[in-house]
């Protein structure tokens, strides 16, 4: 009995027509003894061979723990190339766990274990590891390197720890502050519509509810050069404060009070102001005496102007209907009696 034997030259064809040169080097790279590179993931289940020969690579006993370091290092480093920081990182752990008498060896599986953590986000480890790195190998420059940049990193994380928590502790401020300032001018508002003071660009108390603290304060906020500073206010005692402004037309001048009590007489104001003995620099002819002195405020439905006793109170006056606070700061006009310009400014 006899088996026909293919020729070779059909052989040869088949041969030709089956051959795939790159099938061929993906068989040969599961033979663990051909391989070129070890895979990502050794799976004992679907490659008992080369798990076998891993394991061969750190069970033999004889092999001395600088050798079992090394090769603890090397599979580090295979993980670390990788990006698998985790394993890298259990690799390096082993390898220092071998305890051999290579500070050398040590330091670099220390400091690549640190490197590994750094790119974690483990600062702080990569910190510790850096500096036992250098204790090992004083001169290993590498381990001053990583030590100097992550002491860099943490002073800079504790920087930014800081600068957080007193942004936080500012904003908690901040936000206190604006609350109080919020409740403060809800208060004065309140005052402000019980003794039904007019007030230039509210058309109702009503229109307060809705209305952010910025809008209302816009309301009683005075100009530049006095500004927020000189704000009226309601003190504890639930008496206002208000700036004052005094206009002397005749010769262009004026004097500002930053807090009047609402309470005030404006002969307390002017008997300060005008001294009998020192009269202002402007005044050349010495007529703005205290009992020469006339005080008017303008109508705020007209040009009239109208007069105001010296012991009339502040107040008495902001809650004449007549009258309307501007821009947060009353203002009233000074003349002189019997003077040939006040006489002028009254017709005109």
């Amino acid at each position: 009995m006899s088996e026909e034997v293919p020729s070779s030259e059909s052989k040869n064809d088949n041969t030709s027509q089956d051959y795939d040169e790159e099938e061929w080097m993906k068989e040969l790279q599961k033979v663990p003894l051909l391989m070129t590179e070890q895979p990502d993931e050794i799976d004992p289940e679907t490659s008992p061979a080369l798990a076998a020969l891993q394991a061969l690579k750190y069970e033999n006993d004889e092999d001395p723990p600088e050798v079992k370091a090394v090769n603890y290092k090397d599979d580090g480093n295979f993980h670390f190339k990788r990006k698998r920081y985790h394993q890298a990182i259990a690799a390096y752990t082993e390898g220092i766990k071998q305890n051999c008498g290579d500070n050398d060896l040590n330091a670099q599986l220390y400091n690549n274990r640190g490197a590994a953590q750094s790119y974690l986000g483990n600062n702080r480890s990569a910190l510790n590891d850096a500096t036992e790195a250098k204790k090992l190998s004083p001169t290993y420059i590498k381990a001053f390197i990583r030590e100097s940049d992550n002491k860099k990193l943490k002073e800079l994380k504790l920087k930014a720890v800081k600068n957080q928590k007193v942004n936080a502790r500012n904003h908690r401020k901040e936000n206190l502050l604006s609350k109080k300032e919020e409740t403060s001018i809800r208060n004065l508002m309140q005052a402000l519509k019980e003794r039904e003071v007019t007030l230039d660009g509210l058309k109702s108390y009503s229109d307060i509810e809705t209305m952010s603290i910025k809008d209302v304060k816009a309301l009683l906020t005075p100009p530049d050069p006095m500004g927020a500073s000189a704000m009226v206010y309601l003190n504890e005692e639930m008496v206002i404060h208000w700036p004052i402004l005094f206009i002397y037309p005749e010769h262009g001048q004026t004097d500002f009070i930053k807090s009047a009590n609402e309470n005030d007489r404006f002969m307390d104001h002017l008997i300060v102001m005008f001294d009998d003995n020192e009269a202002p620099p402007w005044d050349k002819e010495n007529k703005y005496k205290l009992k020469n002195l006339e005080i008017y405020f303008e109508d705020k439905d007209s040009t009239q102007l109208h007069r105001i006793h010296l012991h009339q109170t502040l107040k008495e006056i902001l809650t004449d209907k007549r009258f309307c606070v501007k821009h947060g700061i009353p203002s009233f006009i000074l003349l002189v009696t019997g003077s040939a310009f006040k006489d002028h400014f009254l017709k005109k």
